[in-house]
């Protein structure tokens, strides 16, 4: 069997593990707080939307993850940053 060495995108990887932690912690909010987030962004929502509906579209809008981190500054995430900068290789059989 050989091995070949693969490089992910380091970005994808990063948004990933950054939008899980970030869902956890916008799903820890109270719906209320989510709509004032998506309202502040001039996100569009339906007036019926559920919660975890009200949490994909501030992960999915730019201008609402910007106005939540303004409005959380204490949920920005460190270690987010740190991994842009370290590419991650896999090894897969080929």
């Amino acid at each position: 069997m050989s091995l070949s060495l693969v490089s992910l995108e380091t970005v994808t990887v990063t948004e990933l593990l950054c939008n899980s932690t970030m869902e956890s912690k916008l799903k820890a909010l109270k719906v209320v707080d989510l709509r004032a987030i998506l309202a502040k962004a001039n996100v569009s929502f339906p007036t019926k939307a559920n919660k975890q509906d009200l949490v994909a579209r501030i992960i999915a809008s730019q201008a609402a993850t910007q106005v939540y981190y303004k409005l959380h500054p204490d949920h920005q995430l460190d270690e987010c940053v740190c991994l842009l900068t370290d590419p991650l290789f896999i090894i897969l059989p080929s």
